[in-house]
């Protein structure tokens, strides 16, 4: 790996992420050996930036720091933020889905009350002479029909929360599509060398 073997105090700087003023202070520690006037600008030798490695980050390469590290840690938070939301919906996906479950299972206790009423009303029905009372069959008539009404709702209603199931299916798929291309646009930018971004 070819490395720097001196940098100006703007490129030191950049390269350790501290304040110009931290970097003069460490500088003017440094013996006068380990650095140069090339101009109007000092240069640190190779010897004055391992020296201030000690102090601002012993493992750092000499290496230029790519430019676009900034965005690739804003990258790394909106792929975040979009897994916090993902996993915000499949929370919510999956209560609807209970709740779903729980009308099915009202649904199918209707159901088999209302199929109840209708052979007992056939079995009153075809005897010649009915054992209840007008007034009985009346009443089991209009709480037949109130049962039924109430099935009819529930079937709208589970049919419409399916709808919203299979929309937040879709809405998940699309969200996991979006965070795999995050994710490899984070990787591909982890894995590009400092001197590609120039290309």
């Amino acid at each position: 790996m070819n490395t720097k073997k001196e940098m100006t105090l703007a490129e030191l700087e950049e390269y350790f992420g501290v304040s110009r003023d931290k970097i003069i202070y460490r500088y003017k520690q440094l013996p006068k050996s380990y650095s140069k006037r090339r101009g109007n600008k000092i240069v640190v030798l190779k010897a004055g930036i391992d020296e201030l490695s000690k102090f601002f980050g012993g493992n750092k390469t000499m290496e230029k720091p790519s430019k676009n590290e900034g965005k690739t840690e804003q990258l790394q938070s909106d792929l975040n933020e979009e897994l916090k939301e993902k996993n915000k919906q499949i929370s919510e996906l999956q209560k609807i889905i209970q709740e779903n479950q729980k009308l099915l299972d009202q649904q199918q206790q209707l159901h088999l009350q209302a199929n109840q009423r209708i052979e007992m009303l056939e079995k009153q029905l075809s005897l010649e002479e009915p054992k209840t009372a007008p007034q009985d069959d009346v009443v089991a008539k209009e709480e037949f029909e109130k049962l039924e009404e109430n099935r009819q709702e529930l079937i709208k209603s589970i049919d419409f929360q399916s709808k919203e199931i299979k929309a937040l299916h879709e809405a998940k798929k699309e969200d996991e599509k979006i965070n795999e291309e995050l994710f490899n646009e984070l990787k591909r930018l982890h894995n590009k060398k400092w001197y590609q971004f120039w290309k």
